[in-house]
């Protein structure tokens, strides 16, 4: 009896580091699935940052081939009505095709015009970069590109390619 005794207390003592063991065992994967789930969270958030800033910075790229859309819908026009545009409600009216929302810069604000200039040799078609203000640096620099786009291919490249920064405009 007193073996039969020992034999179940250690099988007690083993059934019961077996069920600690298994309660440790699911404890450790419990937390590893917790830290799993915590680092997902940080990589998942720290994409959509620079997610964002990677489309921030894609934005002036984008409103500057809007600006050369509308430029060269600025040198349509002249051809059209043998007169350069005063507006871009005078570009738009004669083309339809550019009264979209798409035809905005890339935050969504209509573009500003300075009328072509005689004593100058042109006229611009201008955002004023993410921040809407005059002036600005990187993503909140003022884009701007001249027409007629042929006599002015030299400037809106290198205004483009962000090499020249656009003239300010005179309030």
């Amino acid at each position: 009896d007193w073996s039969s005794d020992v034999c179940s207390s250690d099988l007690l003592v083993r059934i019961a580091l077996m069920k600690q063991n298994k309660l440790m065992h699911s404890n450790l994967i419990v937390r590893l699935l917790f830290v799993a789930l915590v680092i997902i969270a940080i990589l998942i958030i720290g994409l959509r940052i620079i997610g964002r800033r990677e489309v921030e910075e894609i934005k002036p790229w984008i409103t500057y081939g809007r600006l050369m859309f509308f430029a060269e819908g600025c040198d349509k026009f002249k051809k059209q009505h043998g007169v350069w545009p005063n507006s871009i409600a005078q570009v738009i009216a004669s083309q339809p095709e550019l009264n979209d929302p798409w035809f905005k810069d890339a935050w969504g604000r209509d573009f500003m015009m300075v009328p072509y200039n005689e004593s100058i040799g042109y006229g611009q078609i201008v955002s004023y970069g993410r921040d809407g203000k005059l002036g600005g640096i990187g993503v909140d620099r003022d884009l701007d590109v001249r027409f007629p786009t042929k006599a002015n291919a030299d400037w809106n490249k290198q205004a483009g390619m962000g090499l020249k920064p656009p003239r300010q405009l005179q309030s």
